[in-house]
C-alpha cells in the first residue's frame, strides 16, 4: 500500500514539474522499463528500426488468457480489508487540503489500523473448506 501510494505520489509530482511544452505521459510516466520507453529507447538508438516496423510487429503478437486453480488465498480477507483502509489513509494524508486536525485523525486512524494488523494473525490455522473458500472468493 505505502509503495503504491509512494508511486501515485511520485507521478504526480513529475506531472506537475513536466515542462509544459513535453508531451504528457499519461497516467504513468514514460520510463524505460515502460512498453513506451522501451519503443522510445529502440527508436532513439537503433536507426534502421522505423515506428512502422514495431507497429506491425506487435500486431502478430498473439496474447492467451490461462484461467487456473488458484491456491487458497495466503492473505485474509480481514487483512486485505485493513490494507485497503491503510492505502485510503496514506491517500488521505497525501492531501493538501487538510487542516491539523484532519491530519491528526487521519494519522490516528493509521496507526490503529497498522496496530490492528500487527495484532492479527495472518496464518489461517485451519484448512478451510471447499465451500468455505467458495463463500470467500
Amino acid at each position: 500500500a505505502a509503495e503504491v501510494q509512494h508511486r501515485m505520489r511520485c507521478v504526480r509530482q513529475s506531472e506537475l514539474t513536466a515542462d509544459q511544452t513535453s508531451e504528457v505521459s499519461g497516467p504513468l510516466p514514460m520510463t524505460e522499463d515502460s512498453v513506451r520507453g522501451t519503443i522510445q529507447k529502440i527508436l532513439d538508438e537503433d536507426a534502421e528500426v522505423t515506428k512502422e516496423e514495431i507497429y506491425e510487429q506487435l500486431l502478430k503478437q498473439k496474447v492467451e488468457i490461462v484461467l487456473t486453480a488458484h491456491p487458497t488465498e495466503v492473505n485474509r480477507r480481514t487483512l486485505l480489508k485493513k490494507y485497503r483502509r491503510v492505502t485510503e489513509q496514506l491517500a488521505l494524508l497525501d492531501r493538501a487540503d487538510l487542516n491539523p486536525y484532519e491530519r491528526t485523525e487521519a494519522v490516528s486512524t493509521l496507526r490503529r489500523i497498522i496496530a490492528a494488523i500487527w495484532g492479527s494473525d495472518e496464518i489461517r490455522r485451519q484448512k478451510p473448506t471447499p465451500q468455505q473458500e467458495a463463500l470467500g472468493g
